[in-house]
């Protein structure tokens, strides 16, 4: 597989605006902790995400930091934790508000951080879409999910997701998914070519309209590019930049 090498840089880089995160890469309380072999404790991912209106102006461009902790994800022995942290400028928060697209949400507080579950072990891999702050409108996109035994172009699958309360408007609704591995392909971003990536485009259908999410799956970098278009026609990018390892 190629990849530029600028993507791996050592753990002591001085680039990072983020917070310290506490991590155990040695004798991890995860249980599943033995299958994990992208998403490792204490390697840290760090994306890039542009959000674009229905007209295509830019509304903000700004990072994402993604560390597994090497704990398991409270009382769920399925899934491990990891913490995701969110960059934006606090001048900037009313502004790009405006443009949420659920109106109970609008004023709801952002974060810096917060912690959740995934899943990566022999067969599948899967964690929720970043959605605080701006990018609350991936909980109506179907999980990142890539089933190891499905990954041939052409093959489908159903899905469901039960949106709990706590999401505004969305709040106790449902969603009916729908994957499709499309191709391989290699892809050439910012930090270079990356071959070998699997094509997945799925579709989310509820009560508000359809969210679509195509992402590409690296088997040895994961997840490297998401791009995500809402009911409203906005539309999410997201792009791994660069991988610190632990």
């Amino acid at each position: 597989m190629l990849l530029c090498a600028i993507l791996i840089t050592s753990c002591n880089s001085t680039n990072s605006p983020f917070k310290k995160v506490e991590c155990n890469n040695v004798d991890s309380t995860a249980k599943i902790s033995k299958y994990v072999k992208i998403y490792e404790p204490c390697k840290e991912f760090i994306f890039q995400a542009k959000y674009w209106d229905r007209e295509y102006n830019l509304i903000s461009d700004q990072r994402i930091w993604m560390m597994a902790t090497g704990k398991k994800w409270g009382d769920d022995e399925k899934q491990a934790e990891i913490v995701i942290q969110y960059e934006f400028d606090e001048l900037e928060i009313d502004r790009i508000s405006d443009y949420n697209i659920n109106e109970k949400l609008k004023n709801r507080s952002w974060v810096e951080s917060e912690t959740t579950g995934f899943i990566e072990n022999e067969s599948t891999l899967w964690f929720h879409p970043f959605r605080a702050n701006q990018y609350n409108f991936t909980e109506l996109a179907p999980l990142p999910t890539v089933y190891y035994f499905m990954l041939e172009p052409g093959a489908e699958w159903p899905g469901r997701l039960s949106i709990n309360g706590g999401w505004g408007d969305w709040s106790h609704s449902q969603v009916e998914c729908n994957y499709h591995v499309v191709e391989v392909e290699s892809l050439e971003m910012e930090i270079g070519n990356i071959s070998d990536c699997y094509h997945i485009s799925s579709t989310g259908i509820s009560k508000f309209g359809e969210t679509t999410f195509d992402y590409w799956f690296n088997k040895e970098y994961g997840i490297v590019k998401m791009l995500i278009l809402n009911y409203e026609n906005q539309t999410l990018q997201i792009e791994l930049i660069e991988v610190i390892s632990g």
